[in-house]
């Protein structure tokens, strides 16, 4: 008798086995699958990239000619152009007020 109820675990052990077997096939199949749908994919995105170009308008573009955003880079711009004025009448009346005061060193005015 116990050598039947062996036999019959023994099955069983296999029959698991094949089931476990098949559904790691199925799995790895559907990765496959998964994987040549991306590969086809970007394939056809190249294609249709290389004839087509550019062609796709992003957040970025659609608010570059926005009037606000126009507003935004004038302020932008105008800030800019009086630092470097306001830099510049530095650095020159810095300029000035040295070859001033090397001028009062070499006459002897010194203070």
């Amino acid at each position: 008798m116990s050598g039947i109820k062996d036999a019959k675990k023994k099955r069983a052990r296999r029959r698991r086995k094949r089931q476990i077997q098949r559904i790691l096939l199925i799995i790895a199949m559907i990765l496959i699958l998964i994987g040549f749908l991306f590969l086809i994919r970007a394939a056809v995105h190249a294609v249709v990239n290389k004839f087509t170009g550019p062609t796709v308008t992003t957040s970025a573009d659609k608010t570059a000619g926005s009037p606000k955003t126009k507003k935004r880079l004038q302020k932008k711009q105008q800030k800019k152009e009086i630092f470097k004025k306001k830099n510049t009448r530095k650095k020159k009346s810095s300029k000035k007020s040295l070859l001033k005061r090397h001028r009062r060193i070499k006459n002897g005015n010194t203070q």
